[in-house]
């Protein structure tokens, strides 16, 4: 999450310097692979989506932060129709901030403008604003 801050910050090298340090860490892990992932979408890297193999994207997949961040990477290396598949399992899985959807996650900017991306925001706006605690 630090190395997430630190890409929402634009603050760039420290994010990938981070996120590199991580991925060497955990290497194998889910922690490890999304970690390279976001190293190399935000270096541009086209391959970077191979970090994360089959086994992480289904653990991924099962988890609404997780997915919301594979989508992330998705965006940041231009694969709009993963970021918005990736988002759509994040709102199945229980992600509703609308507010970090709708404004204030700068990673997800690619398909920000989106037709896909805009009924996702609107459903979670939906679920977001009927929450109650």
């Amino acid at each position: 999450v630090y190395g997430q801050l630190l890409a929402f910050a634009h603050r760039t090298d420290e994010a990938v310097e981070t996120f590199y340090r991580l991925a060497e860490d955990a290497q194998g892990t889910l922690f490890g692979q999304l970690a390279r992932f976001y190293a190399g979408a935000l270096l541009g890297e086209e391959d970077a989506a191979a970090a994360l193999d089959e086994g992480s994207q289904e653990v991924a997949r099962r988890d609404p932060e997780y997915s919301w961040m594979v989508a992330e990477c998705h965006a940041l290396t231009g694969d709009a129709a993963q970021a918005l598949n990736w988002l759509e399992t994040a709102e199945r899985r229980g992600f509703i901030n609308y507010p970090v959807l709708a404004e204030h996650d700068p990673l997800l900017a690619n398909v920000r403008q989106t037709d896909g991306f805009r009924e996702i925001q609107a459903r979670v706006k939906t679920r977001w604003e009927a929450f109650e605690v």
